[in-house]
């Protein structure tokens, strides 16, 4: 059996299960070995990347611990903004300066 025929079958194979491949550490950030994927209910699999898109796991947490800030008020394009910088922050001491610049401009809003 040809390579495309057994990755078809293996699809087919998990819409009927209704799960999906996800990778741990994003594919397209530079991990793509099996040991990096996880087996997720095709729904749940959507709906993280609704939220997420490709962050890491310590860029979730980092995400989620921004937002869930008391008295804030947070737009669509609030939330994109920082999820690309929670994404493509290194310096922790940089990310923590971004963090209280955001917060302090939401308290003005």
């Amino acid at each position: 059996m040809n390579r495309k025929k057994r990755k078809r079958r293996k699809r087919a194979k998990q819409f009927k299960n209704r799960t999906d491949r996800h990778h741990i550490h994003p594919q397209s950030r530079g991990k793509g070995d099996y040991n990096n994927i996880v087996v997720l209910d095709m729904m749940f699999h959507r709906r993280w990347h609704d939220l997420f898109q490709n962050l890491t796991l310590d860029e979730v947490y980092e995400f989620i611990s921004i937002i869930m800030q008391p008295n804030q008020k947070w737009t669509a394009h609030d939330i994109s903004k920082l999820r690309n910088k929670v994404k493509g922050i290194k310096d922790v001491a940089h990310k923590v300066q971004e963090d209280r610049n955001i917060l302090s401009r939401n308290d003005t809003d």
